[in-house]
């Protein structure tokens, strides 16, 4: 019980040296590296019939089946 205690407390103390770090004049980044994404166009098709869009799909009491995982 005394190791999970002092554990916690390390834990709770590497926090605290993180929140004192000045971040206030840097830039957010979500990746390491600078990606340029080429997006498509949206286009919409519409379907007007049920049974054209769930023909390729298997359907057990009123659901859509899908693979085992």
């Amino acid at each position: 019980m005394v190791k999970i205690k002092k554990d916690t407390e390390d834990i709770l103390n590497y926090f605290d040296k993180i929140e004192e770090v000045e971040t206030t004049d840097l830039k957010e980044y979500y990746h390491p590296i600078e990606i340029n994404q080429k997006l498509r166009e949206d286009t919409e098709i519409k379907f007007n019939e049920i049974n054209l869009m769930l023909e390729n799909t298997k359907i057990y009491r009123f659901y859509v089946v899908g693979p085992k995982i």
